[in-house]
């Protein structure tokens, strides 16, 4: 997802989906640089029963159908 559509995500709170498994909802977006310097930017996820999250790079989170 770019940046636009997480932060879309966020606000709406809307489910997605990651390695084939769908996520309640983006907690966090997060920017960071990795040891070798290069810029990254990471999501957290919400699981589906809303007690624990996954933090996951965020090129790889994809909206969910129908909520794009």
């Amino acid at each position: 997802m770019t940046s636009q559509q997480i932060d879309t995500a966020m606000r709406s709170r809307c489910p997605v989906v990651y390695n084939g498994i769908t996520y309640r909802r983006v907690t966090e977006y997060i920017s960071w640089y990795d040891n070798r310097g290069e810029h990254q930017l990471s999501a957290v996820l919400l699981d589906a029963n809303g007690k624990c999250t996954v933090r996951v790079l965020a090129d790889k989170v994809e909206p969910m159908k129908g909520e794009e």
